[in-house]
């Protein structure tokens, strides 16, 4: 994966709680959200974060997990995530 590092500075501040400023649905804005995603959904903390096709964005987390997570709706108020879990 392409490490984006403000798209991952952004993941990282959603993941931990860390405000941001940022334009709705900017990419920035989608880093933050998909790190408060992440969160919620427990996975570990985010070491590389990208953008990817749509309103989505790709992390890979420090377990070594990759997730998508895709923002959906209109207000892009309904999240994704999908996740390819690290060899063993």
């Amino acid at each position: 994966m392409k490490n984006d590092p403000v798209i991952l500075q952004a993941t990282e501040a959603g993941y931990l709680g860390h405000p941001v400023e940022a334009m709705f649905s900017s990419a920035v804005w989608l880093g933050h959200m998909a790190g408060a995603a992440l969160s919620k959904y427990g996975s570990l903390a985010p070491v590389q974060a990208t953008t990817s096709r749509g309103y989505s964005i790709r992390v890979q987390t420090a377990g070594g997990d990759e997730y998508t997570v895709k923002f959906l709706g209109d207000c892009l108020d309904r999240t994704q995530i999908t996740s390819k879990q690290a060899p063993q």
